[in-house]
């Protein structure tokens, strides 16, 4: 069965949407039973079996090649090895070559496959000769102690799992085997998805598309099938907004409740915004709706009965585009005020796809909210007028502002309600055609206070969501103490008293004192992790007559009366009971614990296990600032950004930041309160009083004029884009080869080199602040670093020999001298092996290895080199590090220093972004000159050309043309010149031509008449002959032949004098008088000029309402009679004749059709039938169709006609007149 074409595209939509569906079923599938649990172990471990193989082989080729390998050698030999493989060589016990010094590997394991370091669980192959070890280390897993932006939880990109999956070496759900299936470790999955972020979008954006497409088929059946274009949206509205409630109660697709863009944490308002998932599908879905109101509506006319209709409508109208408005508003505010991720446009480098997302939603919006306004004030404007539209609306929209804001409803601020006061009067501009549309200028007013307006809505929210956050941040300084970590505490403390274990390690350090690091150490990883990493927990075990040394004086105290003695003076119980918070912390919160030991072997409570906590703070510039906290904690206290100072009794007792704080609280006492906002010194400053003697001041530095305009020029850039992607794909459906006018090329071409300029410098500009950046930073750490050395050598050049037995005392010089110089510093022996470290977590931690650099080492010890500034990395955080060798004042090597110089990232963001906000709106600016110089220019060069298109246009063959004045000597003047010369010449041979026009239609009628007069002359020549004969004959008929020869020659006569008639009406084409003509009575009067008639029936059909035409009545009536009489003559005479007539009107036309049963017209002469000199008659001059085309003509209508062997047809089409304008024509 073949489908009509009228179906053809709601056929194809809704196949394709099926393909589509089907496609996600199977891609869906596919996914699943890829990371099904049996193809994820037996992939794995394949995988981890394979390169275990390959390992083998090469470290095989490296022991084979090299029988005793120095440093150099292995060096060489590491660079060819596998992404993520490093290799370590021992001679005997000496560590003779690293690869990498990010694995802090333990000799110990030497002999195991599997083996966890503290920063990832390795596979490790190794191999024995003579006194060589040769161990290669394969990553599996990256697994740090902390999760921040630069450490992050990864496996092998070889293996293709999630980073959520964990490792465990002892037991787990997914086992993972050897070729020999001895275990080697376990897999334990979460409870998330396992579809990778580009699975989960393709997914999403696949489903998103089926349900678009369904909709849109069914639209388009439901017009095809003849329901109306306004009941058709209806219906598919309704279709769309009851399957999303459906699907969303159901939860269908499932998978989508485990994709991190419906995950609640990025974002939530309400149960039917969920999540910024389900924000977008509401969005899109109302905009594929709003699309289609706005295509179907937007040239309706407004025909509405009645004054109380037309004034609900106006109401309806001005309620919905005002609710339409305030919703807009409404999920701009949710977006900011509800959401985790960035969207401040200042700080575009720490932008997430979320950020994009989110930009990419309030720009639909947007759009949605203008096709909805466009089609109310569209119809609503013709009823009420453009100017009486904008005094109502603005009053109408300000008493429902002023009704909302006495409810306590939601309301726009005032500036809002002005900008969408003149969004409404640039719409009326536009329906009332003030303004062109669609135009491109148009569309850039459109755009640009649409885009203020989301502006203005983001900056208010953003600035209001700020001031919240600030007054938590000084509730958090002003809290004395952590609640959180209290609560937690209490667990903690009942399980270590019942862990056996600790207590089993804590009486082994009793009796062996070296094994006192052992409780420390699990008690660290069992115990704080997670939530206390933000604090830097030190442990120390008293045991009973145990003293310690107190520096910096050296004073030699007992450790439980030393702690006891803290506990008892500077400190406040909390709601746990072994756990101190420390008196006036002001800001930071220190604890102490104190865990008793019970022993029959200790008297009282001399054995305890003392825990300090010390919340982290790095001052700026100092060491590891963003490696050493964990996720959340940076997120919760991140302060970078603000200044802040604590005041005791109208004094100064702690101030951080950059901002100039008084010693005296007195400054700020005029804006004491609970929580009080003010402007001071270009800061915003948050005055908190925390008590009748305390207070706190939060201050943060005012936003610069640049930074207030960069959300806005940054969504005006996005929001074109969008535009302009969402145009061009509409385009594609009616994709035509354009080809732009040269006033365009030109100001394509210089808006282009403007843009192209711009890119080209602003790529120049950060790669030359990075570079900048970079020579700063190198130049500055090598300052420090010959520093740092001029200070150790004061300290340490007496010393011939510098071990493990000098810790102590280089860890005490070492961070007096990180803090003198604001930068880390660690202490290697001449074998790359750390001695000393101003940072000891970072190496307690397992973020690095306590080797140096292998590329320093070879650069220092091997290559002898005085100073080696390398880039070294631990994790993703990438940094400087200097090493510079230390002799002593014998010239000895004992030590290689090395400063690790950790140039925040975050600063350097905020330049670069401080630096794109100018740029950007710096050419924002160049760019709308170089559009408004485009379009100068473009009009200055091309006016003449204009002026020679439009004289071009306006060239006519029969009246004098106008020639061009332009005095210029340059290109164009030559091509005026030219212009003028050819009308010269032009005009001579319209002359020309139309004598010989006038020759040759002389000519053409002179032959005409001619043929015409003599075919009739010769038979009567011939007649006058034969009666002459019979005459001269004396024939017996004469009498009778010669009534019969007058009879033929009145006849003949007649014949000529209609010939002549015919072409005196062609040739004189008089004027019509037109006149109001109704048509059923003209088609009447001139059927009864045919009937009655027995050789054929006329039948005139029509509805029997006056139908009226402007045109010549007379010269109407001869078309009817000619067509008739054609129609008639058409018939063959063995044929009865039917001749029908239909009169019907069509649109704006009548349409009158005449219709008869002869014997048709011949195709190859369908062409001529209206030319003056054609007809198919044995008689006539063919001048009939050709006169009624001229009427039809004259009259504004066509004639068009069919034919086949069953006859012909022609229709006339007519202008219709309305009866209410025939009195006024």
């Amino acid at each position: 069965m073949k489908l009509s074409k009228k179906f053809k595209i709601p056929f194809i939509l809704a196949l394709l949407s099926g393909i589509i569906c089907l496609a996600i079923i199977i891609i869906y599938n596919v996914i699943l039973y890829t990371n099904s649990d049996t193809q994820k172990v037996k992939d794995f471990t394949s995988t981890i079996n394979h390169r275990y193989l390959q390992n083998d082989r090469l470290l095989q080729q490296l022991v084979d090649k090299y029988t005793s390998p120095d440093f150099q050698q292995l060096k060489q030999y590491s660079e060819i090895l596998p992404a993520y493989t490093n290799l370590f060589v021992f001679n005997k016990e000496d560590l003779l070559f690293w690869s990498d010094n990010s694995i802090p590997y333990d000799p110990s394991t030497s002999n195991k496959r599997i083996i966890q370091t503290p920063n990832g669980y390795f596979q490790q192959n190794s191999i024995q000769k003579g006194n060589y070890r040769f161990i290669l280390l394969d990553l599996i897993k990256y697994k740090y102690p902390y999760q921040n932006d630069y450490l992050m939880s990864s496996f092998n990109p070889a293996y293709s799992v999630t980073p959520d999956c964990e490792i465990n070496l002892n037991s787990g759900q997914l086992k993972i085997t050897d070729n020999n299936d001895r275990t080697l470790f376990y897999i334990n999955k979460t409870g998330k998805s396992s579809l990778t972020n580009n699975q989960e979008f393709l997914l999403y954006t696949l489903s998103l598309l089926v349900f678009v497409l369904f909709n849109l088929a069914l639209y388009l059946y439901l017009k095809t099938i003849g329901i109306r274009a306004g009941t058709s949206l209806f219906i598919v509205a309704l279709t769309s907004i009851f399957l999303r409630i459906i699907l969303f109660k159901a939860g269908v697709p499932h998978y989508f409740s485990d994709f991190d863009l419906f995950s609640p944490l990025n974002y939530a308002s309400s149960i039917w915004l969920s999540s910024l998932g389900d924000l977008l599908t509401n969005v899109v879905i109302f905009t594929f709706l709003s699309y289609l109101a706005y295509r179907t509506f937007r040239n309706e006319l407004a025909e509405l009965p009645g004054k109380i209709i037309k004034a609900s409508f106006i109401i309806v109208s001005f309620a919905i585009i005002t609710l339409f408005y305030y919703l807009s508003l409404y999920i701009i505010d949710t977006l900011v005020i509800n959401s985790s991720f960035e969207l401040n446009l200042s700080k575009l480098l720490d932008f997430s796809i979320y950020s994009i997302t989110a930009y990419f939603i309030i720009g639909l919006v947007l759009l949605n909210f203008f096709y909805i306004s466009y089609i109310l004030v569209r119809i609503t404007s013709q009823i009420t007028g453009k100017f009486s539209f904008l005094v109502y609306f603005i009053c109408f929209s300000l008493i429902v502002w002023l009704v909302f804001r006495s409810s306590g409803l939601y309301i726009p601020q005032w500036q809002e309600l002005i900008l969408f006061i003149l969004y409404i009067g640039l719409l009326v501009a536009i329906v009332s055609k003030i303004l062109p549309y669609p135009h491109v200028t148009t569309y850039t007013l459109l755009i640009i206070i649409l885009t203020l307006i989301s502006t203005f809505c983001l900056y208010h929210n953003r600035e209001a969501k700020e001031k919240e956050e600030r007054k938590l941040m000084a509730l958090r300084l002003s809290s004395e103490q952590d609640k959180i970590g209290e609560y937690l505490y209490s667990d903690i403390e009942k399980a270590i008293l019942k862990d056996s274990t600790v207590y089993n390690l804590f009486m082994r350090g009793w009796y062996y004192p070296v094994e006192e690091e052992n409780c420390i150490n699990y008690l660290n990883s069992h115990y704080f992790t997670g939530y206390w990493s933000k604090y830097n927990s030190q442990i120390t075990l008293c045991y009973p007559d145990k003293h310690l040394v107190v520096k910096p004086s050296d004073v030699i105290v007992e450790c439980t009366e030393y702690f006891n003695n803290i506990i008892d003076n500077i400190t406040n119980k909390t709601s746990a009971q072994t756990l101190h918070y420390f008196k006036e912390s002001f800001g930071v919160n220190n604890y102490i614990a104190k865990i008793p030991i019970n022993n029959q072997a200790f008297k009282g409570d001399t054995a305890s296990i003392i825990i300090e906590f010390t919340q982290k703070y790095v001052p700026k510039g100092l060491g590891y600032p963003e490696l050493l906290l964990d996720k959340s904690f940076i997120s919760f206290y991140d302060l970078s950004l603000y200044s802040y100072a604590i005041y005791s009794n109208n004094e100064l007792i702690k101030n951080v930041g950059e901002y100039s704080y008084s010693i005296s609280e007195k400054p700020f006492l005029p804006f004491r309160g609970e929580y009080s906002f003010f402007d001071k010194n270009d800061y915003n400053h948050l005055y908190h009083s925390v008590n009748k003697n305390t207070s706190i001041v939060i201050s943060k530095k005012k936003q610069s004029l640049l930074d207030q305009l960069a959300p806005f020029t940054y969504q005006l850039i996005f929001h074109i884009i969008l535009i302009f992607i969402l145009t061009s794909i509409y385009s594609l459906r009616h994709f035509k080869r354009r080809y732009p006018d040269l006033k365009t090329q030109l100001q394509i071409m210089l808006v282009a080199l403007v843009l192209f300029a711009s890119l080209i410098i602003g790529a120049t500009t950060l790669h030359n602040i990075r570079s900048l950046n970079d020579k700063k930073n190198k130049d500055m750490l090598s300052e420090k670093a010959h520093s740092v050395l001029i200070e150790i050598e004061h300290k340490l050049d007496t010393f011939q020999k510098i071990d493990s037995s000098n810790e102590p005392y280089l860890h005490e010089l070492l961070t007096k001298f990180s803090l003198v110089f604001f930068s880390d510093i660690n202490l290697y022996t001449t074998k790359g092996n750390l001695l000393a470290t101003s940072r000891p977590e970072i190496f307690k931690e397992g973020l690095r290895s306590e080797f140096m650099s292998t590329e320093a080492y070879n650069e220092i010890s091997v290559n002898r080199r005085t100073f080696f500034v390398t880039n070294e990395q631990i994790g993703t955080y990438k940094y400087l590090s200097a090493y510079i060798p230390f002799r002593n004042k014998d010239n000895q090597l004992i030590a290689y220093i090395n400063l690790p110089y950790f140039a925040r990232e975050n600063e350097l963001r905020t330049e670069i972004s401080s630096f794109l906000v100018t740029f950007v709106n710096v050419y924002i600016m160049l760019t709308a000159i170089a559009v408004l110089a485009a379009l100068v220019v473009g009009n200055y060069v091309t006016r003449p050309l204009q002026l020679i298109r439009d004289r071009f246009s306006h060239v006519m063959l029969d009246k004098k043309n106008e020639k061009i004045t332009y005095n210029r000597h340059d290109e164009i003047g030559n091509l005026i010149n030219e212009y003028n010369l050819m009308l010269e010449k032009l005009s001579e041979s319209v002359d020309k031509l139309a004598q010989s026009e006038r020759e040759s239609a002389w000519k053409e009628m002179a032959r005409q008449i001619a043929h015409e007069i003599k075919n009739p002359l010769t038979p009567m020549k011939l007649s006058i002959q034969h009666l002459y004969r019979s005459y001269h004959d004396k024939a017996p008929d004469w009498e009778l032949k010669l009534e019969k020869t007058t009879t033929s020659l009145i006849q003949q006569i007649d014949s000529l004098a209609s010939i002549a008639s015919a072409f005196s009406d062609f040739a004189k084409f008089p004027q019509p008088s037109n006149e109001n003509i109704e048509l059923l009575q003209l088609i009447k009067d001139n059927v009864a000029l045919f009937q009655p008639q027995t050789e054929f029936d006329i039948t005139f059909r029509h509805n029997n309402q006056p139908q009226y035409v402007y045109a010549d009545k007379k010269q109407l009536s001869r078309v009817m009679v000619n067509l008739l009489n054609n129609a008639i003559q058409s018939i063959p005479a063995d044929k009865k004749g039917r001749i029908e007539i239909l009169l019907e009107t069509r649109g704006d036309q009548h349409v009158i059709s005449i219709s008869d049963n002869g014997i048709g017209i011949a195709e190859e002469l369908k062409h001529k039938i209206f030319s003056p000199n054609f007809t198919t008659k044995s008689g006539g001059a063919g001048l009939g169709l050709a006169m009624v085309k001229n009427i039809i003509n004259s009259a504004k209508g066509n004639i068009i006609f069919t034919s086949d062997d069953n006859g012909t047809t022609f229709e006339i089409h007519l202008p219709a007149v309305k009866p209410d304008n025939i009195n006024k024509l």
